[in-house]
């Protein structure tokens, strides 16, 4: 393991050094007793600054691998610490790939989900535009001041569960929004297309829509 592993290239710089450090003992450049070379002469050679080699001193000591002696140095101490902490930091970069591997696929899955959803904008909106394209076949009704939907969301009027069809576009002011939300709130003037596989469906929504709100509760609540 060394400091050009490319799984590592996000690993802070202290962290580099201490890999390579243990990397050097169990790969027997460095032997048991053997001082180490100053931090001076190491923050030169790992271009770094003193402070980060003394972090990463500090972690293979807390491994066991070197000892810190007071006016003397760092001492090696452990060639199988060494290859235990290099084992420890190669799980960790598995974690670590296996992470970003999964962050990945979640990034595609967006992108997947995200062009799914405009390509059935696509078709809605073209099947709305061209009536006579033969794909789909989406059916109207317009919100008159006296249609007791006014000023209520999708979700509250349970409009497929009473209709048995589906909302796929309101068109306002000559704008079409598509596949709007159980939040969705309808407007005086909207122009509602919908689509369903039920016979009769057209009579059974200008029905449902000019219904009183009392009974639609009622209906609701049953």
């Amino acid at each position: 393991m060394s400091l050009d592993n490319k799984s590592s290239e996000y690993r802070p710089m202290y962290e580099k050094i201490a890999i390579d450090i243990a990397y050097s003992i169990a790969n027997g450049e460095y032997k048991v007793n053997e001082m180490l070379s100053g931090r001076s002469s190491m923050a030169s050679k790992y271009e770094a600054s003193p402070e980060t080699v003394r972090r990463a001193i500090k972690i293979i000591e807390e491994f066991g691998i070197v000892e810190s002696l007071p006016r003397r140095g760092v001492i090696i101490k452990s060639v199988g610490a060494a290859n235990e902490f290099l084992n420890e930091m190669k799980d960790k970069d598995r974690i670590l790939s296996m992470r970003e591997d999964v962050n990945k696929l979640y990034e595609d899955r967006l992108a997947i989900d995200t062009r799914i959803l405009n390509v059935l904008d696509e078709i809605i909106e073209q099947s709305i535009t061209f009536r006579n394209s033969g794909i789909i076949y989406p059916l109207e009704f317009s919100v008159t001041s006296k249609s007791n939907v006014v000023g209520r969301t999708i979700g509250s009027i349970q409009f497929w569960k009473h209709t048995g069809a589906t909302i796929i576009g309101v068109k306002r002011n000559d704008r079409l929004l598509l596949s709007p939300g159980p939040e969705f709130i309808f407007l005086e003037g909207d122009t509602v297309y919908y689509v369903a596989n039920r016979i009769g469906v057209t009579g059974i929504i200008n029905d449902y829509i000019n219904t009183p709100i009392e009974e639609i509760e009622e209906k609701i609540e049953e």
